[in-house]
């Protein structure tokens, strides 16, 4: 893996990360908006590289069979981590979610 890539892979993590707080920080529908929409470019300067990665390293004919995988991981633990967070939420309230030690 180049350097190049490890830098946006770790870059675009850590500013999703930070925007993920400014959303749940914000008072007004319009900094939410900007702050998703932040969240989700964010996440591309990520994942591009990711996908470079996986598709230059894995043989072409094991590609299907890793990203079946893959979406099948990513899949349980987002309606898994959803549940738990919407649970959490209901319960303490949804700032709790963001800002467990609050």
């Amino acid at each position: 893996m180049s350097v190049k890539k490890a830098m946006f892979i770790s870059g675009g993590a850590l500013l999703s990360a930070i925007f993920t707080l400014c959303f749940a920080v914000s008072i007004t529908p319009f900094m939410a908006l900007l702050c998703s929409l932040l969240i989700g470019l964010c996440g591309q300067l990520k994942n591009i590289p990711q996908q470079t990665i996986i598709q230059t390293s894995i043989s072409k004919e094991k590609l299907p069979t890793v990203y079946t995988s893959l979406n099948v991981i990513v899949t349980g633990v987002f309606g898994l981590s959803s549940f738990m967070m919407g649970m959490l939420s209901e319960w303490y309230g949804i700032r709790v979610v963001f800002f467990p030690f609050s």
